[in-house]
């Protein structure tokens, strides 16, 4: 069987806020909810909670550009090419841009090594995951919508 290059060009657009909502859940919620106090309270040396400083906005724009970005990739290249890319873009994105580090988490400053093999399996989960559950959520309804009509 030849590896077949090309994308899934039927990928809808609803992927871009899909991709944007998984990415805050997992990258942003659930790592800030798990401090100390909860989601709303801001800990001393904790993971910055984005409910506080009106960071929501700057965030979700964020997110958003980057589920426009991958939502191109998934519909021009093929899915296992675009996990090389996400994990290439996530790893340059730590180590270049996001240099000051929370407590708990992933320290790129103190332990540069420990940091680049778990961002190898970080990064894929947070940006492939949600594409193979989106592609299977509407197998799963286009499924479901031709039994029905039977």
């Amino acid at each position: 069987m030849r590896f077949n290059w090309r994308g899934n060009r039927r990928l809808s657009p609803l992927f871009i806020p899909f991709l944007a909502l998984v990415g805050i859940i997992l990258g942003e919620v659930i790592p800030a909810c798990s401090n100390p106090g909860g989601c709303f309270v801001e800990p001393p040396n904790g993971k910055h909670s984005l409910f506080v400083d009106y960071l929501f906005i700057p965030i979700t724009g964020v997110y958003l550009t980057l589920g426009v970005f991958f939502w191109f990739l998934y519909r021009r290249l093929n899915w296992v090419i675009v996990a090389v890319i996400a994990t290439a873009l996530g790893e340059a994105m730590e180590f270049v841009l996001f240099r000051p580090q929370e407590n708990p988490g992933i320290n790129v400053v103190d332990e540069p090594l420990r940091a680049f093999v778990s961002l190898l399996f970080v990064w894929p989960i947070l940006l492939v995951a949600p594409y193979l559950a989106f592609v299977a959520i509407g197998r799963v309804r286009s499924a479901v919508a031709r039994w029905v009509r039977e």
